[in-house]
């Protein structure tokens, strides 16, 4: 069994809009920044951030996978910023999907039951704005974090230390309970 960590890339590793001057000074990183075009897209990222990613993806049992509408861009595209993530698995939406739907949702659906999972951390800064996924990862079974943060600024380093805190944490430390509350943090903005 594994931690399954999903993630977006614009408003979580890139902030969005990328070229804004919020996202350094706001996002906590205090080291270096760049701002580079990265195959198609125009991106932002914090050199820090990348090390913390990289640190956070090799651990024993965690698994990092895209969930983004970069879709294989990701892994593709973002070794040249200094994420290793080319063996990234990712998911996709599909052609079948409902217009009304939110693709990440279902895509993640779909991919749960075929997924080793006893923890899940889906990073999306749209997820706070989608009741019906906050809702599904309650029904889960499993502890779950679920982070949202501000587009402009990405992730911060207090998202990563919750983040390392929650998938290195023991399983005895957090209880497969019927309390949501003890079993799913939700981390960020809850308006915009």
């Amino acid at each position: 069994m594994a931690t399954q960590v999903f993630i977006d890339v614009d408003g979580c590793i890139s902030p969005h809009p990328p070229h804004s001057g919020l996202s350094r000074t706001n996002a906590g990183w205090t080291g270096e920044w760049t701002d580079a075009r990265v195959g198609p897209y125009d991106c932002l990222w914090s050199h820090d951030l990348v090390r913390e990613l990289n640190v956070l993806s090799v651990l024993p049992n965690v698994q990092f996978n895209f969930l983004t509408s970069w879709e294989d861009h990701a892994r593709e595209f973002l070794p040249s910023i200094g994420l290793d993530c080319s063996d990234w698995p990712f998911l996709t939406g599909v052609d079948g999907d409902s217009p009304g739907d939110w693709w990440k949702l279902r895509a993640l659906q779909r991919a749960q039951p075929m997924v080793p999972l006893d923890r899940l951390v889906w990073i999306d800064d749209e997820l706070n704005r989608q009741p019906e996924a906050l809702g599904w990862l309650k029904t889960l079974g499993v502890p779950v974090l679920a982070i949202s943060p501000c587009p402009v600024t990405g992730l911060t380093p207090a998202h990563l230390e919750t983040i390392k805190t929650f998938v290195s944490g023991p399983a005895a430390a957090l209880p497969h309970t019927n309390k949501y509350e003890q079993r799913y943090s939700f981390q960020g903005p809850q308006e915009r």
